[in-house]
């Protein structure tokens, strides 16, 4: 790692951004290169090319977005960024996925994702159990997974990774440890996670869906989102259709855990920085 962590952002959409996350790395001393393919930028700048010897960033975060996980045709940077996500998953590179960007995590690694399913309609704090990680089913496959690009996936030293994992401090140990005093999260989707990849493990489940998987010991998606402030939640109620007194129990909502959320952020983005 280099003296200053650099994580490198990707933005699908001009308003939806990271928000509280960006602080937070900010107040960590970090380095944050934005990646804003909704701009015409070229998603696959924000690895070096195979070969080169310039140094990957620290971490990559996918954000969220409105179009699903399948819809190339409105978001036509969908492949680069899955592709982008099986090498980050090849070359160990820290990966967080929110909202959409977990989805597209799975969908790389070959699981699948339901869309505008109603059962999995989520809006506002939501509890979520979290799990002890790889404490049982520890053994997963060691053959490729084929991604959804077509490229074949092999987590590096998978029964490694696993094995660290599993020890007392290992990434996720430690991650979910912290996550887990944590009771509540903010959410706001329509699509989630209906098959898992093979090489995947939940760590976080709602009453409605999964909303934490571990791919090896690198890639993690959330679901919720821990990035957002007040004036995200407003915007995004802005549009949801829902009445004013379910928009204002919303907010309600959010304010008595605001304090949570943000725990939740600074805890993602000590990880991004430091894999602890």
């Amino acid at each position: 790692m280099s003296s200053v962590p650099v994580i490198t952002i990707i933005e699908h959409e001009e308003d939806v951004d990271a928000r509280r996350l960006v602080s937070a790395l900010d107040d960590l001393g970090a380095s944050i290169q934005l990646v804003r393919p909704w701009n015409g930028e070229d998603v696959s700048s924000a690895l070096p090319p195979d070969g080169s010897d310039l140094p990957a960033p620290d971490a990559i975060v996918v954000l969220g977005g409105r179009m699903s996980a399948y819809d190339d045709e409105r978001a036509p940077w969908l492949p680069d960024v899955r592709t982008l996500l099986v090498r980050c998953m090849n070359e160990g590179v820290r990966t967080l996925g929110i909202c959409l960007g977990h989805q597209l995590i799975a969908r790389a690694a070959g699981g699948s994702v339901a869309c505008s399913d109603p059962q999995f309609h989520e809006m506002g704090i939501v509890p979520v159990e979290w799990e002890a990680p790889f404490e049982s089913d520890a053994a997963v496959p060691m053959t490729p997974v084929a991604s959804a690009t077509g490229a074949a996936i092999m987590v590096p030293a998978v029964a490694d990774q696993l094995s660290n994992a599993m020890d007392e401090g290992g990434p996720w140990i430690r991650l979910v440890d912290d996550l887990s005093r944590i009771p509540v999260v903010f959410a706001d989707h329509n699509d989630a996670i209906d098959e898992l990849p093979a090489q995947a493990r939940v760590l976080a489940r709602s009453e409605r869906c999964i909303h934490a998987i571990a791919v090896g010991s690198h890639a993690l998606g959330v679901q919720f989102h821990p990035e957002v402030d007040r004036a995200w939640v407003e915007q995004s109620l802005s549009t949801s259709g829902l009445s004013q007194d379910d928009a204002n129990q919303i907010l309600d909502d959010f304010d008595r855990h605001e304090r949570d959320i943000v725990a939740g952020c600074r805890r993602l983005a000590q990880w991004l920085v430091s894999g602890l």
